[in-house]
């Protein structure tokens, strides 16, 4: 009976431990279209995807419903223009005050790309979202020119560069996906290996 006991409390208490020593990969997804230029060269009013991954171990409460995740990754394909992967530092942004997600400037806090939709009024970005439409804007970083270098966007393939809109279809999409830590593997074999040998003695 003890030896029953005692295997149901390790169990219980590895059960706790893997599901809390865990951190998640969140990988989100904003598309909307606009026109500007990649090197010089302009495009005009064509679809992109803005895709990034980052990991909700590093969000930051601001306070007042406003969160951030800094991005390990970010890319944009525009079409008849490119993949390009994006070298200027990113992250992912929401205020639930104003029920708006954004694709912004992590050492500036300035928005490339946001969208608004009463969804992101509660998202606090531990878990999956979307696909969620909702209009969008585009302002460069800063949207006022107050400093040209600040509205630089680095790439891979040059600098880009948006013309402001402030009426873009947008949609947005992000997935929070666990990942045990190498840490929890071992102590769950070592938590069955323990409850196998006490089994044995018990039988």
């Amino acid at each position: 009976m003890k030896s029953t006991i005692l295997i149901a409390g390790m169990i219980t208490t590895l059960l706790f431990l893997v599901n809390n020593a865990s951190s998640a990969t969140i990988t989100y997804i904003y598309t909307g279209h606009g026109s500007g230029d990649l090197g010089g060269v302009p495009f005009f009013n064509e679809d992109f995807t803005i895709s990034a991954t980052g990991n909700t171990a590093d969000r930051e409460n601001h306070g007042a419903g406003i969160f951030s995740i800094n991005n390990s990754t970010a890319t944009i394909n525009i079409s008849d223009v490119g993949n390009l992967t994006i070298s200027s530092p990113t992250q992912l942004f929401v205020n639930n005050l104003e029920n708006t997600v954004a694709f912004s400037h992590a050492d500036l806090g300035l928005d490339l790309f946001n969208t608004v939709n009463p969804a992101f009024g509660s998202w606090k970005m531990m878990n999956s979202i979307g696909p969620v439409d909702g209009i969008g804007k585009l302002i460069q970083w800063d949207g006022f020119g107050i400093d040209p270098d600040i509205d630089l966007v680095m790439t891979s393939e040059g600098i880009l560069s948006f013309n402001d809109s402030f009426d873009v279809a947008a949609t947005f999409q992000a997935t929070v996906s666990p990942i045990p830590e190498p840490s929890t593997y071992a102590l769950l074999l070592v938590g069955l290996g323990v409850m196998g040998f006490l089994a044995r003695v018990r039988a």
